[in-house]
């Protein structure tokens, strides 16, 4: 029984994605999407790789997200990771806190792309018809939000003046940016930094 990860059209060549690379069609959906064999899963490349995959039209990014049924899931967790297939067979209905608390810290710390998902006997995937960013990365937040007048980007009521190439997420009224470049900024309040007179900024 395969294993299903999502695959994403690449709208540009990115070094900070993991890609995958398709084989041939197995079949198409009743919508009309296409279902194809996962060869390999390639790891984050260098600017001029991803251009190579890009332009063959037989890559995708990695979008890290999957469905498998369970039985399916666990026969290759058995082969490849038998410890964390004990983990979950063995896992409790009731309260977990005493078996997490004796039992997690064993674990070993693996993603599961590399404890199942690159090994898998059988991956398709299916290439995904909806919007989707990895908005964990700074550099993806220009595509998100408004853009001033010299490249700043910000959300939420702020006062910024002479920033340039900026993001800026304010929370508080009295939030203030000036004569900052370059600088990522977000209210979320675990740390202020007074950047220069009359600016301030908590990231």
């Amino acid at each position: 029984m395969p294993l299903l990860t999502f695959a994403i059209k690449p709208s540009y060549a990115s070094p900070g994605f993991g890609y995958l690379e398709m084989g041939a069609e197995i079949a198409r959906s009743s919508e009309g999407g296409v279902i194809r064999r996962v060869k390999r899963f390639v790891e984050k490349p260098n600017l001029p790789t991803a251009e190579r995959y890009v332009a063959s039209g037989d890559y995708a990014w990695n979008a890290g997200m999957f469905v498998w049924r369970v039985g399916a899931f666990l026969a290759e967790m058995d082969k490849q990771v038998p410890q964390l297939a004990a983990f979950v067979r063995e896992f409790p209905a009731g309260d977990p806190k005493a078996y997490l608390a004796a039992r997690f810290s064993e674990l070993p710390k693996i993603s599961v792309d590399y404890a199942v998902m690159e090994e898998a006997s059988e991956v398709e995937t299916i290439l995904a018809e909806y919007d989707w960013d990895d908005v964990g990365m700074w550099t993806s937040l220009p595509s998100h939000l408004p853009a001033g007048r010299f490249g700043e980007f910000a959300a939420g009521q702020r006062c910024q003046r002479e920033c340039t190439k900026q993001h800026c997420h304010q929370q508080w009224p009295r939030d203030r940016a000036r004569r900052s470049e370059g600088l990522g900024s977000g209210g979320n309040g675990r740390r202020r930094a007074r950047l220069s007179s009359g600016c301030r900024a908590g990231y």
